[in-house]
């Protein structure tokens, strides 16, 4: 499935789908965050999981598979 894959400046790479980028486009921008659209099934994460990757410790890190094309 098509999804956004955020990446941080310390290389930490996260999922979530492709309607919450409306949502985090100011968040996108303030902590220059790398986005692209992939592919893949692995489990995306809700915006709830976002913040507590972001703002606490329930995360490091998310492991992606991505498929190639």
């Amino acid at each position: 499935m098509k999804c956004i894959l955020l990446e941080t400046k310390d290389k930490r790479r996260f999922l979530t789908a492709e309607k919450n980028l409306n949502k985090l486009k100011e968040f996108i921008k303030i902590f220059e965050i790398k986005i692209s659209i992939v592919e893949s099934e692995e489990k995306l994460l809700s915006l709830t999981q976002l913040v507590s990757v972001f703002c606490g410790t329930e995360i490091k890190k998310q492991k992606i598979k991505l498929k190639k094309k």
